[in-house]
């Protein structure tokens, strides 16, 4: 969604920033995978977006991050 900005700094700070999250991911899915949910996020997030609704694609995102790391925080070793 970001890339048609025009502005090439901001697509290469959020493209270094979807790198880091990506390992991030990737870390979690070797946890717990997601996919099903994701999908069914991302597909929110992208409707919302098609339909102008930039408050209710921003809410989506945020729920869906936070979610991811709510689900991979609580799949992590306690250490115990």
């Amino acid at each position: 969604m970001y890339a048609g900005c025009g502005n090439p700094l901001m697509i290469r700070i959020l493209d270094d920033l979807r790198d880091q999250t990506a390992l991030i991911t990737v870390a979690g899915w070797g946890i717990r995978p997601t996919w099903d949910a994701e999908i069914g996020e991302h597909g929110s997030v992208l409707a919302a977006a098609e339909a102008g609704d930039p408050d209710r694609a921003a809410d989506l995102m945020r729920g869906h991050i936070q979610a991811f790391a709510d689900r991979v925080v609580k799949e992590l070793p306690d250490g115990t």
